[in-house]
């Protein structure tokens, strides 16, 4: 590797490592845009064939449009505009052949030039809204993939200086210290979670199912949870009836789901109160996973809503007690990737459970 290096440059040999990857990305990509124009060219033959069928007195124009929309948002631009000729042309055929009369021959062109003029401006809004989604998307990444290292190298050097010095360290500073590495890793988990919601809302994150002893989740989550927890003036309780239970999933994964539902009911739990973490088997083949707060509970019609991407700022205004994070997103999208399920309980004055579930090992 080192000659390779010295031969190429990091540069040449990043290039070289990543060229086949990158062109074999594209050549599907490409591939899949065909694809969908070619679905998009004959769902509009279908509509154009029901629309001469059903004669010019029934207009299904905005069938039209759907697939227009469609293929404008899943291929872009270039693919948007070539559906919308065909759907032009199709309307055209169509109203020209259904039998229909006017009062001069050069209305149907007329009509098939104003809807095409329509699909265009359709494609063009899908496409540049689609393009700004994926730049968003992009830039989020980008970003929060560069926070990585930054944020490793200063746990690193909080870590150092906690095994270096913690005999010279006060009680006060190492004190400090603690809620300082926490607060790096709570930062951390914030920044791997904007980046996996991303690959888990496309299906691309990487999911390693094995067996996952639940006793072993929830009391290594309490220990990691146990700084903040004690800040706060907060117990994490954890139920002896997850001894025994074994469920299959991502347990890294799994680990980040209960530590976002323990970060929120610790964040919202009042002093000298206990969050209390339980598991269960549920008797239909899953292991279901609870944690309980006894703060401010979440109203019902907030509920399901709250798991919802950008749903907690609304929340918020309505007065439901919910984090302004993206954890009980990203808490949700890696349950239902592991093939659980994950829901909320309780009311607005007696705190809330959330529970997830996984499949039993069997």
């Amino acid at each position: 590797m080192e000659q390779a290096i010295g031969r190429f440059g990091r540069q040449g040999v990043s290039a070289a490592m990543v060229s086949r990857p990158y062109s074999s990305l594209v050549v599907r990509a490409r591939a899949a845009g065909v694809q969908y124009v070619a679905a998009s060219v004959v769902f509009v033959a279908l509509v154009g064939a029901v629309d001469y069928l059903t004669g010019w007195e029934l207009h299904v124009s905005v069938f039209y449009m759907l697939v227009v929309w469609y293929a404008a948002w899943m291929v872009g631009r270039r693919g948007g505009i070539a559906v919308s000729a065909t759907a032009a042309v199709a309307y055209f055929v169509a109203d020209h052949y259904a039998g229909a009369t006017y009062s001069h021959p050069l209305i149907p062109y007329w009509n098939a030039t104003v809807q095409l003029a329509s699909y265009t401006i359709v494609t063009y809004v899908v496409s540049a809204l689609r393009d700004s989604q994926r730049m968003q998307e992009q830039l989020t990444a980008f970003v929060v993939h560069d926070l990585r290292t930054p944020l490793t190298n200063a746990m690193m050097g909080l870590e150092l200086i906690r095994r270096s010095a913690d005999e010279c360290l006060s009680d006060r500073d190492k004190k400090v210290l603690r809620m300082t590495t926490e607060a790096e890793a709570q930062m951390s988990r914030l920044v791997n979670t904007l980046l996996d919601l991303s690959r888990l809302r496309h299906g691309k994150m990487p999911i390693e199912p094995q067996a996952i002893q639940v006793a072993q989740l929830t009391a290594e989550a309490a220990d990691m949870m146990a700084p903040w927890a004690e800040e706060r003036a907060v117990t994490i309780a954890v139920g002896a009836a997850t001894v025994g239970l074994v469920a299959r999933g991502d347990p890294e994964l799994s680990q980040r789901v209960l530590l976002n539902l323990l970060s929120n009911a610790i964040k919202y739990s009042p002093k000298g109160t206990t969050v209390t973490v339980s598991a269960a088997g549920d008797g239909d083949g899953t292991v279901g996973i609870s944690v309980t707060d006894q703060g401010p509970g979440i109203p019902k019609e907030w509920q399901e809503r709250a798991f919802d991407m950008y749903a907690q700022v609304q929340a918020h205004r309505g007065g439901a007690a919910v984090g302004s994070g993206l954890g009980l997103t990203f808490a949700r999208m890696a349950v239902e990737a592991q093939g659980g399920k994950i829901w909320m309980d309780g009311d607005a004055e007696a705190g809330t459970t959330v529970t997830f579930t996984l499949p039993a090992e069997p």
